[in-house]
């Protein structure tokens, strides 16, 4: 060891030191690159977390139209069923309407003819006090004229038009 110079050994010391630094550096830059991925990991877990409460709130929101569908479809399940419902009342109340009209009609006939029917027997009777009947006269026996509609005992449904 002796064979070393001093010169040598400023070398090898000045060597060392360079290549101290060049340690020191990488040390640096490593630390830098830890960082970075402490930062990337602790991003990466911060998506994650934000992915995972956009699935939950995804999921809720679709189970919750899923539900709504269900009762839109239910609702229009009901709504047809109350439309054929009503279209039938309709269409029954039409019937009933043209029914009652004629069963009042034919009433009216009935009394017009009981009518004439005493009338011919109050020409027997010497009771007459001159007056005559709408009927008499040439026209329609007396009665009011109302439409079958107007008449809630023989329509009544008339109320719900």
């Amino acid at each position: 060891m002796a064979n070393f110079s001093v010169s040598q050994l400023q070398q090898k010391i000045e060597m060392i030191r360079k290549l101290r630094e060049e340690v020191n550096e990488l040390k640096a830059e490593s630390l830098k690159y830890l960082e970075g991925m402490d930062r990337l990991a602790a991003e990466r877990e911060a998506a994650r977390a934000q992915l995972s409460s956009a699935k939950n709130q995804f999921h809720s929101m679709k189970k919750k139209s899923s539900v709504q569908a269900r009762r839109i479809e239910e609702l229009e399940a009901q709504l047809a069923s109350k439309l054929v419902k009503a279209e039938s009342n309709a269409e029954k109340a039409k019937a009933d309407g043209c029914t009652c009209g004629q069963i009042k009609r034919a009433k009216e006939l009935e009394v017009d003819t009981e009518a004439l029917v005493s009338d011919d027997d109050d020409d027997d009777d010497d009771d007459d006090d001159g007056s005559k009947s709408g009927y008499e006269n040439g026209g329609e026996p007396d009665r009011k004229e109302t439409a079958p509609w107007d008449n809630e005992d023989v329509y009544p449904l008339a109320s719900m038009l």
